[in-house]
């Protein structure tokens, strides 16, 4: 058994790491615009090494754990879903409205050449805010799960704010 001192290093080191890497399109597929809410919860907590992305209220990018649900059976029929948040060496355990975590959503962002070409956070800053009823770029969940290789590059890059983070994924190699 191998013990770690933070979490960011017990992610960066699962040993499922490759493997995952490999199917990437199921992290992908698992949030799905037209999976069901239930399919959705099962996806996000089916495995306890799963990070999930998200934004909270100040449309900064936030970064759960290690997620369990502690409902939805005959004696707890509220689902409730528990992650950790932090990785560090301590982790703070945080209740998240499953409902939240479902939700479908539909948003109108730049395009992926337009982000990708972006080496900087200002250069994503500088994009040109897409119109009001535009083309919709992504159909999914309010929720994201990322691959270990982009889940890697978020935490080691260390900041949660999503000009910063796009070049960091732009620039991630995948193989």
């Amino acid at each position: 058994m191998t013990l770690y001192n933070t979490w960011k290093a017990f992610f960066l080191n699962l040993a499922s790491n490759e493997a995952c890497n490999v199917n990437m399109e199921e992290f992908g597929a698992a949030l799905a615009a037209d999976i069901s809410n239930g399919d959705k919860l099962k996806a996000l907590t089916e495995d306890q090494d799963t990070v999930i992305l998200g934004a909270d209220n100040n449309k900064q990018i936030i970064a759960f754990h290690s997620p369990h649900n502690f409902g939805g059976t005959r004696a707890r029929k509220d689902v409730k879903v528990g992650c950790l948040l932090g990785f560090g060496p301590v982790a703070v355990g945080v209740i998240v409205d499953e409902g939240t975590l479902t939700a479908a959503c539909s948003i109108v962002t730049p395009t992926i050449d337009e982000l990708a070409a972006c080496a900087s956070a200002a250069e994503v800053a500088a994009l040109a805010t897409p119109a009001e009823g535009g083309a919709v770029t992504f159909e999914g969940s309010a929720s994201f799960l990322p691959a270990p290789f982009l889940r890697d590059a978020i935490i080691n890059h260390g900041s949660l704010k999503p000009f910063e983070i796009i070049p960091v994924a732009s620039a991630v190699d995948v193989e």
